[in-house]
């Protein structure tokens, strides 16, 4: 298995615009990092000669690229400027080379979450039919902060039977838990699909605590603290171990959306993730 850097891991940074993608890309290349999952928000057209400025320089690869969809249209649907959105997505992850495009939900009307569902699945299999025409799968992921919406394994199921059985899914070990799934148990239902993991970790605090506030909220009410790989409570070594007896040889991103620094936070991410698979930490 391969370790991928996540450009999201810097959120923060990236949306006030004191780091940009192709940092990114290099500080995983420090690490000895050369996979990079990258998300379509912070990439502007201008940006693209230098994120493959900065791939070829560490000899990179984009396994999974991410594409946020909004679906705040009265009927739940996605309005037609985030049809664009997502087009011009598929053809920006098509230059990079990525291997796969990831769609994700951003912004969530007020509409039932099963009519959501339904939209989310339609514009999947568009992105799908894009993204086959230009040699790149599509991936489906399974969200904590939209638990609700689309978390589930039954979510999961439910979207891809009307998206079609060429989509794949992202198996994320710390989202199941705040959609209140065992995330073995759910691993052991998807594993068939799973294109692409997402490791992250979680730590459980109260609600009156000093960290409640940057945490998120699970579907059973409990408050799930984002830490460093080997800081909380996910059962990181039994999920890898369950991969590993599924079959799975692919990519593991690494994912850090807590307070901390996004750097340290990173390094010791892909610390722990080495040790795990048996690597020598550098």
């Amino acid at each position: 298995m391969e370790i991928a850097g996540y450009s999201y891991t810097f959120d923060r940074m990236l949306l006030e615009g004191a780091l940009h993608t192709v940092d990114t890309i290099r500080y995983h290349g420090e690490l000895g990092v050369t996979a990079n999952e990258l998300s379509d928000k912070y990439i502007e057209d201008a940006e693209l000669s230098g994120i493959e400025t900065a791939l070829a320089e560490v000899d990179g690869t984009v396994p999974a690229y991410d594409i946020t969809c909004d679906f705040t249209a009265g009927d739940g649907s996605a309005p037609p400027d985030q049809i664009a959105r997502v087009e011009r997505a598929v053809d920006r992850a098509a230059r990079l080379r990525a291997s796969a495009v990831v769609l994700v939900p951003g912004a969530i009307g007020d509409a039932d979450p099963a009519i959501v569902r339904r939209h989310y699945a339609a514009i999947l299999a568009h992105c799908g039919d894009r993204a086959i025409a230009r040699g790149m799968r599509t991936m489906l992921a399974n969200l904590g902060n939209q638990a609700a919406y689309c978390g589930t394994t039954a979510h999961i199921a439910e979207i891809r039977a009307i998206a079609g059985a060429d989509i794949q899914a992202i198996y994320d070990v710390g989202n199941y838990l705040m959609a209140g799934e065992d995330t073995l148990t759910a691993l052991g239902q998807v594993a068939p699909i799973v294109g692409h993991v997402h490791f992250k970790d979680w730590r459980i605090v109260a609600g009156d605590s000093a960290e409640a506030g940057t945490a998120f909220r699970g579907q059973d009410g409990r408050l799930f603290l984002s830490v460093a790989l080997g800081d909380g409570s996910v059962p990181l070594a039994h999920a890898l171990a369950a991969l590993r007896r599924h079959g799975y040889d692919g990519t593991i991103t690494v994912e850090y959306e807590g307070p901390d620094d996004p750097f340290a936070a990173t390094r010791r991410s892909v610390r722990h993730l080495r040790s795990l698979l048996g690597w020598t930490p550098l």
